[in-house]
């Protein structure tokens, strides 16, 4: 029988790090479990740059890693984020890193910047989304469903 949702209870004496981990390994387990909508549509992004170590994070915990083709300076989880191309420290972007990988996604953590640099982005022919922050379950999950629906994995 088809696991359709999971509950995920925090202590709260973890630290915030760990029950984002903690909600990542939970969402890793079920996409591996083969639960519907794990797979992408063929309509999907297939270049994609994560902007945000828990950008980055969220979407190996997706399965999606193979889609990406660069990350900022903060993603260094897991360890296979480091091989990717590195386009910068997220709150210091250039442009120019950021478009040299051509994307065709790109997934950058709220307050990524600087300012001058995601309005060029946003110029750019390019889909920019804004993953939230926040550290709370609620922030947590709304990272997670921005960053899966933006990957066509929406279900996941």
């Amino acid at each position: 029988m088809p696991v359709s949702a999971v509950t995920i209870y925090i202590c709260p004496r973890r630290s915030s790090m760990a029950t984002l981990q903690a909600t990542l390994l939970a969402v890793g387990i079920l996409l591996y479990a083969g639960l519907p909508g794990a797979a992408h549509a063929e309509s999907a992004p297939q270049r994609v740059v994560a902007l945000g170590g828990v950008v980055t994070e969220i979407v190996y915990a997706l399965g999606q890693e193979d889609r990406l083709v660069a990350r900022d300076a903060t993603s260094t989880w897991p360890e296979e984020a480091e091989d990717l191309p590195d386009v910068g420290y997220v709150r210091a972007l250039s442009p120019e890193g950021v478009l040299s990988v051509d994307p065709d996604l790109i997934l950058a953590i709220e307050g990524s910047g600087p300012p001058e640099t995601m309005d060029v982005l946003e110029a750019a022919d390019i889909p920019l989304i804004t993953v939230p922050e926040g550290h709370d379950a609620a922030a947590i999950r709304a990272r997670i469903e921005t960053v899966a629906t933006a990957l066509g994995v929406a279900e996941a």
